[in-house]
């Protein structure tokens, strides 16, 4: 249910390719919210920020999501900065050179969205167990096995989105 304080927009997620069998959980029927500061509260429930693409906006990504601690679980707060991380990171890795990245982190009372966009062409998302001995490929291994729900869209770029319920994490409600 929606509080007094927040309006919903429904936003439908063009998902680029199927891709169930990997392990994708993908959803059209997100509701996002679309204030940043409901009125009277004066707290954030959203965060968007661009960053360039180059490996130092891995942490100051990092460092974006930290503004929200107030209002999320201490262990939420660090799933979030993980998954955000290892997101920003495919970014900087696979993502136009000299383009730029969009971090967008929303917050409602039931769950914690993010999304991470770069220029990219998009890719077909594939999740396997890394091996111990593997230097990479854990981000999408992880994307999946910590958040609820996750996918990723193109069109004009790409966008990998993911949730996060706040019930998983324990009581907190936002102030």
């Amino acid at each position: 249910m929606v509080g007094p304080h927040e309006r919903w927009e429904a936003r439908t997620m063009a998902i680029e390719t199927p891709a169930m069998s990997a392990g994708v959980h993908e959803r059209s029927d997100l509701q996002v919210p679309v204030d940043t500061h409901p009125e009277g509260t004066g707290s954030p429930m959203s965060l968007a920020r661009p960053f360039p693409c180059h490996p130092s906006s891995i942490g100051a990504a990092r460092r974006a999501v930290d503004e929200l601690d107030a209002w999320l679980q201490p262990t939420l707060l660090a799933d979030l900065r993980l998954l955000v991380s290892e997101l920003v990171a495919n970014s900087v890795e696979h993502g136009p050179q000299g383009d730029s990245i969009r971090l967008s982190v929303s917050i409602s009372n039931e769950r914690v969205r993010a999304e991470v966009e770069d220029g990219g062409r998009g890719f077909t998302p594939i999740v396997s167990r890394p091996s111990l001995d593997s230097p990479s490929g854990r981000g999408l291994y992880l994307l999946d096995q910590l958040a609820a729900c996750w996918g990723v869209s193109g069109g004009d770029g790409t966008r990998v989105w993911f949730e996060l319920h706040r019930e998983r994490f324990g009581p907190q409600t936002m102030v």
